[in-house]
């Protein structure tokens, strides 16, 4: 996970995870009861890797 990566967990498995460096939000609604196959630090890291870094491009001046 980047450094700049934080998250909310919520009831029943819900999550909100902010990467700004991906530009990226991830939003889980499902519920997880009784345990369930969810598994926030397992399946979150390679769905964030699934996207690559947010890099501006470059830009000189006058342009």
């Amino acid at each position: 996970m980047p450094a700049d990566s934080f998250y909310m967990l919520g009831h029943n498995g819900q999550a909100v995870a902010m990467i700004p460096s991906k530009d990226l939000v991830i939003v889980r609604l499902g519920q997880t009861l009784n345990g369930g196959d969810w598994d926030t630090a397992r399946d979150l890291g390679p769905l964030v890797n699934a996207f690559p870094d947010n890099k501006p491009e470059a830009r000189f001046l006058g342009e």
